[in-house]
């Protein structure tokens, strides 16, 4: 359960089932890449469980989820200290050796010449009245302007 999740040797997900109490209980426990389960896919498999043992579970799930706003300054430290190139370097290292042909396909749009993780502007003028209620919703809901619009 506690081993890192490397989809070229194992399974994405894994689950294990723990007696607890002496038995009397069992613990359920499901580990998943974001790959292979998402949130919505979650209460699904919640469901299931339920209704396999007859009602008799109480679905909790671990505190270790984060925000959006903390995985975006994860990403960019990652990004400012080299962390995907590594990455990318090692999977096109291990692509090469399984000796597959390089595919030659034309891009839409010719490649920048260098990686930077920053998207494209649109300058938009909101009415003040909606700019607010936007803002609130983000506000009410733990989350940016950037992503209510």
């Amino acid at each position: 359960i506690i081993l890192p999740f490397n989809p070229f040797e194992r399974a994405p997900c894994r689950a294990a089932i723990i007696p607890i109490c002496g038995g009397r209980d069992l613990l359920i426990v499901l580990v998943a890449h974001h790959v292979a389960l998402d949130l919505w896919s979650l209460g699904l498999v919640e469901q299931e469980v339920a209704l396999i043992l007859g009602g008799q579970v109480r679905p909790k799930r671990s505190g270790g989820q984060i925000s959006r706003a903390q995985f975006s300054t994860w990403q960019r430290q990652a990004a400012a200290t080299g962390y995907f190139d590594a990455q990318i370097s090692r999977s096109v290292g291990r692509l090469a050796s399984f000796g597959l042909p390089v595919l030659s396909l034309p891009p839409d749009f010719p490649r920048p010449r260098s990686f930077t993780c920053r998207g494209g502007e649109v300058a938009v003028t909101l009415d003040f009245e909606v700019a607010r209620l936007l803002e609130e919703a983000a506000r009410e809901r733990h989350m940016t302007l950037f992503e209510i619009v």
